[in-house]
């Protein structure tokens, strides 16, 4: 019976040492983004004022790097690396990530979201 028990596919069964890398890696990569924020932040406002913009706009830039550097470093441990495996995962990661950028899709999952949260009272417009 032990043997059946984590699995899921092509994910790993974690054990505590790898979770608590995960957690590690995930922890350390939000820190080095919010430093990055931070040192950038102070530095365009040291910076001259034609700087200040182009400074501005490499913080999304460096945290989206750091991000994707951390899931480079935590796939591997969730998945066991097989070309299949992540060719899967690619797979899955990359469609979800076009249909929630995609207009259509996006636009339908924040509808209903932007209907609840406004006021009762509507004006008539007939």
């Amino acid at each position: 019976m032990n043997e059946h028990t984590g699995n899921l596919g092509i994910l790993r069964s974690l054990e505590s040492n790898e979770f608590v890398l995960v957690v590690g890696v995930v922890v350390l990569a939000w820190l080095l983004a919010s430093v990055v924020r931070w040192v950038l932040r102070r530095l365009a406002e040291r910076a001259p004022l034609h700087l200040r913009l182009p400074i501005l706009r490499l913080i999304p830039l460096l945290r989206l790097g750091v991000g994707i550097a951390a899931l480079a470093v935590i796939v591997p441990i969730l998945i066991e690396p097989t070309f299949q495996n992540i060719a899967a995962w690619w797979r899955a990661w990359s469609r979800s990530s076009k249909a929630l950028t995609s207009p259509g899709t996006g636009s339908s999952w924040t509808a209903p979201t932007a209907r609840s949260s406004r006021s009762g009272f509507a004006p008539c417009t007939s």
